[in-house]
Parts: structure tokens; sequence; C-alpha cells
């Protein structure tokens, strides 16, 4: 467990309490609620990126994935509970069991995550905080990510979780569509474009295994910064 983080506090307690997993301990519905402790969580190092911007009037916020159904909204409640009461709390899932959120005041939007369609829908709106939790497909994180982004408020963040699913044993399950590049390795080549705008994108892509088309590379410009860390990608908008 590392040290750096344990200084933030209050939105992981929030997390303990919704018993999101992205906390630092949750009770497991699927194993008669059984304790789980998760180290450092995610929920510690999230806020050191969303406590800047918690204070802020009329957020707009969207995770995709609300959850399962025997644990569903556990994460809305907890951004619920850590932002500001005239915050927009919005959820996307495929499963209509969603719908029920819409009861706790949630914007619910019941779509296929991987559909372009959809995520053109969703990219309709400015977000300030967008959070990928959904199918842990990585074609989906991927095909969200350059729908979503450029919908992101200059100074909003986008984070995406389980990022994992897109190595090792993990790829038979959740890369359906074989894809060829892994999640590491797409957003580093994005972050050497974001480390160096000035350059050109030939010379930043000189020997990458990963080519930017222009609609990436565009994307990548507006990288205010990217930060990865286990299981999630961070990035910030210009």
């Amino acid at each position: 467990m590392g040290t750096f983080f344990n200084r933030y506090t209050l939105l992981n307690q929030y997390g303990i309490s919704s018993n999101t997993n992205k906390a630092t301990q949750w009770l497991d519905p699927d194993a008669d609620y059984k304790l789980h402790k998760l180290g450092d969580g995610l929920l510690r190092k999230y806020e050191h990126f969303l406590g800047p911007i918690r204070s802020k009037r009329q957020l707009r916020i969207l995770e995709l994935g609300a959850g399962p159904d025997n644990n569903i909204g556990a994460s809305m409640r907890c951004w619920k509970n850590y932002f500001s009461a005239d915050a927009e709390l919005h959820v996307a899932d495929i499963k209509e069991s969603s719908l029920e959120l819409a009861n706790e005041g949630f914007h619910v939007h019941v779509c296929d995550l991987g559909s372009p369609e959809a995520l053109a829908s969703l990219a309709a709106l400015e977000w300030d905080f967008i959070l990928d939790d959904a199918s842990h497909f990585w074609s989906h994180q991927k095909l969200a990510f350059q729908h979503l982004f450029g919908s992101i408020k200059s100074g909003g963040i986008y984070i995406i979780e389980d990022l994992c699913t897109s190595f090792g044993s993990y790829t038979a399950s959740y890369n359906p569509s074989n894809e060829s590049i892994d999640a590491a390795t797409y957003f580093f080549a994005l972050s050497r474009r974001a480390m160096a705008p000035w350059c050109p994108l030939e010379d930043i892509n000189k020997g990458a295994v990963v080519q930017l088309s222009e609609s990436e590379n565009a994307l990548a410009l507006q990288l205010d910064m990217i930060s990865i860390m286990e299981n999630s990608c961070i990035m910030i908008k210009r």
C-alpha cells in the first residue's frame, strides 16, 4: 500500500457508506456480503483530482455503467454525497433496471455504450466529469473515450476504470473484437503527443507501435494531463 494518497479520506468514506467497490473496503453482495479490503482503493486517488472541482456549482457528471443489479447505483450515491447538492448526476447503462435510479434523482440513459450513435447522443451535453466503469470491453472503453472526451469542459476530468482487462488472461472475455493494441500502448501514444504538442506528428510517432488517426491526434492535443495508475487512466481537458 502506498502512502501519498492516504491524506485523502472523505471521498473514500462516502464510497464505503454507499458500498462501492471503488472504496478501500466493500461488502460483496455475490458472497453473502463478505467484507473485502482493497488496499488503497480507487477513491483516495480520484479525490486528488476531483477535490479541486468539488465545490464548483452546477457540475454535470456522467458515469458509464450503473453497476450490477444487486448493488446498482452504489458509486452514483457516492458522487451524490461528495459533490454539491446542485450537481446534475447522470448514469448510462444498457440495463432497463437502471431506470430505478431515476427515483433517487439521477438522470438515467438506457443505451448501448458500444454504439457510436448512443455515445454521440451523450456527447451532445457538456460534462465536468465522466467515469467509465461500464462493460470493461477495451473496444467499448476506447470508443467511449473517442466520442466523449471532446464533450468534457475545459479543466474537466475523464477517468477510465479497469483497463487491465485489455491484458493477459482477461482478453478472452473482454476483447471479443480482438483489438490488437492494449490500453497502455494506446494511451502512451496519446501521452507522447500531449507531451510535445509543438512537435510534428510524424516525428512524435517515429518508431511508435500506434499511429494516431487525425481525430485521435486532435483528442491528444486537448489533453492537459494524462495519468496512469493501477487499473485506471485519468485525463484532464485543456
